[in-house]
């Protein structure tokens, strides 16, 4: 029986087949998608069959288009090399803001600078439901910000008001940093926020 630590699992695989090692790319790819916690989340066997199967590729054109199928397959949850899975559950934004996810996600300035404007009360949850969390976030002597946290078919997705669009800003980490501290975060329709967000 082969055993290995499993790099983005939950300790060592045991599986009566070889364990393939998971390559940097494939890794950082997960991570980036916002993938971490839906990989971790699948069993042993399904996540080495993956790595192995994208390994064994000849050309690096097969190797993206198997890495694009398995985070396709991860985001939707309810697949696995192309075959229906009943393990399938409904991502919600909280299932990608591991800590480790956001510090992949985002610049080291940003995450500091991010943390400290949600230690210092800059972030006002507005809306908040499985699918979606909307935020305003004001820095101390900045502009009110307003951020967009949304769970899709192809995994977390975010927008900001601000200026540096696309990349996971800080107003994105101190949005993300109050939803993990949350402990009623749990999003159910008693506890759930709504208001309109000013646009």
């Amino acid at each position: 029986m082969a055993e290995e630590r499993d790099m983005m699992g939950d300790g060592p695989i045991r599986l009566t087949r070889p364990v393939h090692p998971m390559p940097e790319f494939v890794k950082d790819s997960i991570v980036r998608r916002g993938l971490l916690e839906a990989y971790r989340s699948r069993p042993p066997y399904q996540r080495n069959d993956y790595i192995g199967w994208i390994s064994r590729a000849k050309q690096q054109k097969t190797q993206e288009k198997r890495l694009a199928q398995m985070l396709d397959e991860l985001a939707a949850g309810d697949s696995y090399m192309g075959m229906k899975y009943k393990g399938a559950r409904s991502r919600r934004v909280i299932d990608y803001l591991s800590p480790e996810a956001v510090r992949s996600l985002a610049a080291l300035s940003n995450l500091r600078l991010g943390k400290e404007i949600a230690v210092s009360g800059g972030v006002e949850l507005i809306e908040s439901s499985p699918a979606l969390v909307v935020a305003r976030v004001r820095p101390e002597g900045g502009q009110r910000r307003t951020v967009e946290l949304r769970s899709t078919e192809k995994g977390l997705t975010w927008k900001c008001t601000c200026t540096t669009k696309g990349t996971f800003c800080k107003h994105c980490v101190a949005a993300a940093v109050v939803v993990q501290r949350r402990p009623d975060f749990n999003y159910s329709a008693s506890a759930s926020i709504k208001a309109s967000v000013a646009r």
